[in-house]
């Protein structure tokens, strides 16, 4: 779960997360809020929605660095997937659509 927080960027919504991380509501709340307990990632209450980002970009960095390269593409072709479904015309969509399709490979 942490891993996938770190392909969104500085906050990644949680309908995002869910999209990406392809498992139930429930046990995704759980590790949100297990995460933000020990102090790993922080919540923040946004117009859409909840959003978590890592308290440390250097944890950030290391957890990416650790993940294997076909593990980042599947994540990153996961966000890809959500952003074309949602179909938002907006200029932060189509950068962060371009971003994550680059990584995708």
């Amino acid at each position: 779960l942490a891993k996938s927080i770190v392909l969104k960027g500085v906050r990644s919504p949680e309908r995002l997360l869910d999209a990406a991380m392809d498992i139930p509501a429930r046990p995704l709340a759980e590790a949100l809020s297990t995460l933000t307990a020990a102090g790993i990632v922080e919540a923040h209450d946004s117009v859409d929605g909840r959003r978590y980002e890592f308290r440390h970009a250097l944890a950030c960095d290391a957890i990416y660095e650790s993940m294997l390269l076909t593990q980042r593409r599947e994540l990153h072709r996961a966000v890809v997937d959500h952003l074309e479904a949602r179909r938002d015309d907006s200029e932060r969509s189509h950068g962060l659509l371009a971003h994550h399709a680059s990584r995708a490979g």
